[in-house]
């Protein structure tokens, strides 16, 4: 649930990873496309859950450890904890990060080798910030700058991320796995982040799909709004974080319903928190601390994706996915863990509308 925003000067991890895969041999990532769409998958990575957050192996220098995988972070990074456990050295620049829970200064490191996934990347410029927790063993983040060079599926029935190139696929043919499925359009002015509307007791509001989030939390600004009538739970004192070192209180919140493309989940309990009051600063010619410009209203954490098989088409600026099981929205608990034991309320099982999948041709 990072948002950073880093200094220029940092080379782009995806822009060497994507030269990597245009070499690598590819693997049949459909299992029966259209004869006129063809899915090539550049890389299938097994994906672990820690504290409800997708994880990946890498290795630093030699140094074996982990990556978290990030559709909320514009870009991919080192935790500065982890570049001092490694030996590097942070060269501070004055870049400032704004993330869930504050302010960042970030610096840069070079590492001399970096594998991720089988790919390996020498002489890497990576901007170093934040802290990971030492329990994850999480070393860095693999953000928008690397995922958005490839159609990316989250497969989490299989314990998998693939990352796929289509070719003369124009549409819902990349839906290969299911007859039919629910499906959104992504603001197509963010093209590194995954942000669509979706409507709480019928009213749009700006939500970044975000798995570096546990959990999907609504912002605090939104409860407040006329015709949205939640029902404010007492708060529990829990505390959330994000890339920042700062901490953010989670409250929850019960929502007659929220809809996500064709997916409409009725009653649904929320997490609600102030997730950017941190970031606030006061601007030239003004004695007011106010947000970044076009923040998310709401995060749409791991929780909804480990509940459904996702594809993200990054060139069409869509998002498909269909429902799997189990509960969508966690309690903090059961973001926590690998899996969720607690089988679906029943008005939390999603009644959907779906599109049907293009036909073989």
């Amino acid at each position: 649930m990072q948002h950073p925003v880093c200094s220029s000067r940092t080379r782009s991890l995806g822009a060497v990873m994507l030269l990597l895969a245009a070499l690598s041999p590819s693997l049949t990532g459909a299992a029966r496309p259209p004869s006129k769409c063809k899915l090539m998958a550049v890389a299938q990575i097994p994906v672990d859950l820690q504290s409800g957050r997708p994880v990946i192996a890498a290795a630093i220098d030699g140094h074996a450890s982990n990556m978290l995988v990030d559709t909320g972070a514009s870009q991919s990074l080192i935790f500065r904890s982890a570049a001092a456990a490694f030996g590097l050295k942070v060269v501070e620049n004055g870049s400032k990060g704004y993330a869930a829970g504050g302010i960042e200064y970030s610096g840069t490191v070079e590492v001399h080798d970096l594998d991720v996934a089988g790919f390996v990347v020498h002489h890497l410029i990576l901007a170093a910030m934040g802290h990971g927790a030492p329990s994850d063993k999480v070393a860095g983040v693999l953000g928008e700058d690397f995922l958005a060079h490839w159609d990316l599926e989250l497969d989490p029935a299989a314990g998998v991320m693939r990352l796929m190139v289509p070719k003369d696929c124009t549409g819902d043919q990349v839906v290969y796995w299911a007859p039919a499925y629910a499906v959104v359009s992504l603001d197509p002015s963010w093209w590194h982040a995954l942000q669509t509307n979706v409507q709480l007791n019928g009213h749009d509001v700006l939500a970044m799909f975000d798995t570096g989030a546990s959990r999907t939390i609504v912002g605090s600004d939104v409860v407040k709004r006329p015709g949205l009538r939640p029902t404010v739970e007492a708060a529990t004192g829990n505390l959330g974080h994000g890339l920042a070192s700062g901490g953010f209180v989670i409250d929850t919140a019960v929502f007659p319903s929220i809809t996500i493309g064709q997916e409409t989940i009725q009653n649904p309990k929320l997490a609600v928190a102030d997730l950017f009051s941190k970031t606030r600063e006061v601007k030239v010619e003004s004695h007011i601390a106010s947000k970044p410009e076009n923040q998310p209203e709401m995060l749409i954490g791991m929780d909804f994706f480990r509940a459904h098989h996702v594809y993200v088409a990054k060139d069409q600026r869509k998002m498909y996915f269909t429902y799997l099981g189990g509960p969508i929205f966690l309690t903090a608990d059961q973001a926590a863990a690998k899996a969720p034991s607690v089988p679906p309320a029943a008005d939390a099982t999603p009644s959907v509308e779906t599109p049907k999948a293009a036909a073989p041709q």
